[in-house]
């Protein structure tokens, strides 16, 4: 989230402020704060919209983190239990038995 090597503080004035000279430096001191703070909103969305999704179907997300063992350990934490759920219809013939006016499938 950082600028990189590569940032001009310069630049980015100048594409911000349309500044053809000088530069105010207490302006550009800040501007790298700026830009911490645009890449982390950006973070914040796109985590925003998986979060969103993991929630709505049941699950999680693992996020903040670099430690890969913790991250696995609550996935395999969630995964120990499950539940089967099942269904005995009272009168099964009333359910798969064919229709009565239904032709009958050819053996041929």
């Amino acid at each position: 989230m950082n600028p990189g090597a590569d940032y001009d503080v310069t630049q980015d004035y100048r594409n911000r402020y349309g500044i053809a000279g000088s530069i105010n430096p207490a302006i550009a001191a800040q501007l790298p704060q700026r830009y911490q703070q645009c890449g982390l909103a950006e973070l914040e969305m796109v985590r925003a919209g998986m979060r969103a999704l993991a929630q709505a179907t049941g699950g999680f997300m693992i996020e903040d983190t670099n430690d890969i063992a913790l991250g696995l350990s609550h996935v395999l934490g969630d995964l120990g239990g499950y539940c089967v759920v099942e269904f005995k219809p009272g009168a099964p013939e009333h359910f798969f038995a064919p229709a009565k006016n239904a032709p009958r499938p050819s053996t041929g």
